[in-house]
């Protein structure tokens, strides 16, 4: 560790302030990088919602979720969290029927078809380009719309 002349501590402390005085150590300079988010591929959009999908509890596949880490759909509301796994279990089949990107590519959507099919319906997991805010979208999708 380089040790500085108290005479030139004292002389920045008085002349730029003990706040703006900068001393520079060559052994213990910091480099800030900068971190870029990096955006997710279709591959791992699908990754993310299948895994999400499985971890709720939609296919048939077991899952230990905890009533306080399930992500409620509008208008689901659970008090016991063995009743709402059986309303939801093996409800939408694997593996994802596609992705797409839409919204000016600024989210990802992956297509689900339902175990019981209804001709080009399905539901949809939705999230950010990043891979996060995660979610089963309410309402249903048009397959096709995920081709497109």
């Amino acid at each position: 560790m380089k040790i500085f002349n108290l005479y030139t501590i004292l002389i920045c402390i008085m002349t730029l302030g003990i706040y703006s005085c900068q001393l520079e150590q060559s052994s213990a300079s910091v480099v800030k990088k900068k971190i870029t988010p990096k955006l997710i591929t279709e591959k791992q959009a699908i990754q993310l919602a299948e895994s999400f999908l499985i971890n709720q509890g939609y296919t048939d596949q077991a899952t230990n979720i905890k009533l306080e880490n399930a992500v409620m759909e509008p208008g689901e509301f659970a008090s016991d969290i063995e009743k709402l796994l059986e309303s939801r279990k093996n409800l939408l089949k694997l593996p994802a029927y596609g992705a797409r990107q839409y919204g000016d590519l600024k989210k990802w959507a992956v297509g689900f078809e339902y175990i019981n099919a209804v001709n080009n319906i399905g539901r949809g997991v939705s999230m950010d380009s990043l891979g996060g805010n995660v979610r089963l979208d309410p309402s249903e999708i048009r397959l096709d719309w995920i081709d497109e």
